[in-house]
């Protein structure tokens, strides 16, 4: 089967990101675990492509593509929880003060070199997740469910209701803008996503109020605008349900408007 559909120049970022990613889990015992898990599978898949003699390699790069998410976001929930944990423990001792380290025991101790591989591993594997929609058009729906089906609404929802001194204490610029622009491809002609993002208020939140510029995230009220358009153009009831919104109050933990259903 030809494979003209596909991009080539994003399988090759693709590609470069999961070295990094791959690289950069061996500072940290539970990421080495999802590095070799994937590494295994990708090597017994290869062989097993090899093999066959009428291989379709559509479904064999789709399935890599699949591999690749699962690694991603396995990589950005733990550092989501990393974080969490690490700022939970910080704000019971007080001490803000991290002492450079470079080493495996320093980085799973939370120091500085833990706080920057974090963010970019954090960073990295969402941009992989919403790049891999990119790929073809003849798989991105059957990415989005399957990304979908691996609860990645319940990991954006998480990762978006974080306090901004959260976010900026751990994350790198853009943190925000990657998570908004992987919520508009998801939500890109798919009715069932873009039903669930609008259900989640933090999400619906999130998404309406990155329409405002925020110097922290460039690029985010543009990935904001797109996700609204995505959202209302895949679905009616979320269309609907959008416009209803209001702005209520600030919230004080992630500076953002909530929103309120009117009645």
């Amino acid at each position: 089967m030809s494979l003209n559909h596909v991009d080539k120049n994003l399988l090759d970022e693709i590609s470069a990101t999961v070295d990094t990613l791959l690289h950069l889990s061996e500072a940290d015992v539970e990421l080495k675990n999802f590095s070799l898990k994937f590494q295994l599978e990708q090597a017994a898949d290869k062989a097993a492509f090899r093999s066959e003699e009428k291989a379709d390699r559509l479904a064999h790069m789709c399935k890599a593509l699949k591999r690749m998410s699962v690694l991603a976001l396995s990589i950005a929930k733990h550092v989501l929880w990393r974080t969490k944990n690490f700022s939970t423990v910080q704000s019971k001792t007080k001490d803000v003060s991290l002492i450079q380290a470079s080493s495996v025991e320093d980085f799973s101790e939370g120091t500085d070199a833990w706080l920057e591989t974090g963010a970019h591993l954090s960073y990295a594997s969402v941009n992989l997740l919403a790049t891999v929609l990119h790929v073809s058009p003849r798989i991105c729906n059957e990415l989005q469910m399957f990304l979908y089906e691996k609860s990645i609404i319940e990991y954006l929802s998480e990762a978006l209701a974080i306090s901004r001194d959260h976010e900026l204490s751990y994350f790198q610029e853009g943190y925000r803008t990657e998570h908004v622009r992987l919520i508009a491809n998801l939500a890109f002609s798919n009715t069932v996503v873009a039903d669930s993002i609008a259900a989640d208020v933090t999400l619906l939140s999130s998404v309406l109020s990155g329409t405002k510029i925020d110097e922290e995230n460039p690029g985010l009220v543009e990935w904001s605008e797109f996700a609204v358009r995505n959202i209302c153009d895949s679905s009616a009831s979320a269309r609907e349900k959008i416009k209803k919104l209001s702005p209520a109050e600030i919230d004080p933990k992630t500076k953002a408007p909530k929103i309120l259903e009117n009645q």
